[in-house]
């Protein structure tokens, strides 16, 4: 019982060293109300822009990458790196109130996933492009001091060219059979406040992540993204509280 208590404690340790394989990237909420208004944000790794086609209907596009270099209790050091480029169209309007709105986002995007050990005599390593597919709806109250917005982004991904090698027995699931062989679905919540006045505001928008497939694979729970966002519109100078 005690040599199997150490192995599963051994297996978590160096479990939690492993990079991701997923990481999502920043939600975008624009929540436009107008035709010819613009809005993008800039924050840790993120780049998002939109503008309304109409009063209820929007083009949105988006890009992210992600470097993280960490050293593991067995003091080999690791690189993992992930980028992904994404573009959508999104449709909206008020609940009532104008201020009170909702959005629906669709679309999809490309990226490329690769992590490799640096001073690791097992040389672990793994490299995989991504191709994503998602349905994000958005609700939120949006206003030209403050916005509060709830999002759940539903993400389709398949991993393609996977390779990996390195990870003997432990593996975490980072095999092509695992990995290429289904479509990954995850779930991310999210929830976005915006303080600031008219045209510029900072953000604040953690986002988990959830595995909805039941097989094993390295993706990261938690992230928290940060920023600025710039928003040119009309509507700003007629605003009412309530309208």
């Amino acid at each position: 019982m005690f040599r199997l208590f150490m192995s599963a404690l051994i297996a978590a340790g160096l479990s939690a060293c492993v990079p991701s394989l997923y990481s999502p990237n920043q939600l975008q909420t624009p929540m436009l109300r107008e035709a010819g208004e613009f809005q993008a944000t800039a924050g840790n790794g993120n780049v998002t822009a939109a503008v309304a086609v109409t009063d209820n209907v929007h083009l949105h596009g988006g890009a992210y990458y992600d470097q993280a270099d960490i050293t593991g209790p067995n003091q080999t050091r690791q690189n993992s790196q992930k980028w992904l480029a994404e573009a959508g169209l999104g449709v909206g309007g008020g609940i009532g109130l104008e201020d009170l709105r909702w959005e629906l986002l669709a679309g999809g995007g490309y990226g490329r996933s690769w992590a490799y050990t640096i001073d690791d005599p097992e040389g672990r390593a793994f490299d995989s492009r991504l191709a994503r597919g998602y349905l994000q709806p958005n609700l939120g109250f949006v206003t030209p001091f403050f916005e509060l917005i709830g999002s759940a982004r539903l993400s389709g991904v398949r991993f393609l060219d996977f390779s990996a090698s390195g990870f003997g027995n432990l593996t975490w699931g980072l095999t092509e059979e695992n990995v290429s062989a289904r479509t990954w679905l995850f779930l991310e919540p999210s929830v976005t406040v915006k303080l600031g006045y008219r045209w510029i505001k900072l953000y604040a928008q953690p986002v988990w992540t959830l595995k909805l497939n039941p097989e094993e694979v390295r993706h990261r729970p938690f992230n928290l993204y940060v920023g600025v966002s710039i928003d040119l519109a009309k509507w700003h100078g007629d605003w009412k509280f309530g309208g």
